[in-house]
């Protein structure tokens, strides 16, 4: 039986010691270095958002996660009014041509009746799932923002999710974000990338929700300016 030790040159023993502390730091200043430029690369292959299909899939979830939390409130305003626009033989695309005043008269209907649907949640057990939902939030604002100063409003793949995304996603943005997305907004409805419902209801949103009457003259100001 032959010896492993026969086969061992000096350079083997060699390559067997330790490394040293220098030569490990170097490695691993090297290794992220490497990792840095494969994550900075994917990373801008993936958020240049050109790839409409991708963009489509992004925003889809990006509705799924709006909806996840919230839909366990068992709010069924949407469905509610879902149906009140299917029975009166109403497309989700002709909904969104409705003036303001027009909307929310839908909106009031579908409201009184969802507010008499039996809530399952205590006050606490709400609390922690809109904290959870609130998460989801946070990420899909931060990714819509990004969307929007790389390629503009993705108004144009509505069709992915219907007439209320992806503006509901600026509906639903927390305050700390109000901010940056105001002038974004403003933007983004002055070069025809977002149209006037979808302005109003994130207006509306970033503005407390307070009753503010946008009229036609005061759109047309905010567009010209």
């Amino acid at each position: 039986m032959l010896k492993p030790a026969t086969f061992l040159t000096q350079a083997s023993w060699h390559s067997l010691k330790p490394r040293t502390p220098q030569k490990n730091m170097k490695l691993g200043k090297i290794v992220i270095i490497a990792l840095s430029f494969i994550l900075i690369n994917c990373n801008k292959k993936v958020k240049n958002y050109k790839d409409e299909d991708k963009l489509c899939q992004l925003v889809l979830k990006s509705y799924e996660d709006d909806q996840k939390y919230r839909q366990m409130m068992v709010d069924p305003f949407f469905k509610i009014l879902d149906s009140i626009q299917k029975a009166d033989g109403i497309s989700d695309k002709e909904y969104a041509t409705f003036t303001e005043e027009k909307q929310l008269k839908y909106g009031k209907i579908a409201r009184a009746i969802a507010n008499k649907h039996e809530n399952n949640f205590t006050e606490k057990q709400e609390d922690s799932i809109m904290e959870l939902q609130k998460v989801l939030d946070i990420k899909n604002t931060k990714l819509l923002i990004d969307i929007i100063k790389k390629r503009g409003f993705p108004n144009d793949i509505t069709n992915c999710v219907g007439p209320q995304f992806p503006a509901m996603i600026l509906r639903h943005a927390p305050d700390q974000y109000w901010n940056e997305i105001k002038p974004l907004i403003t933007k983004e409805y002055k070069a025809g990338r977002m149209n006037e419902n979808q302005f109003i209801m994130v207006f509306n949103h970033i503005n407390g929700r307070e009753d503010i009457k946008l009229t036609k003259e005061k759109l047309n100001k905010i567009k010209s300016n």
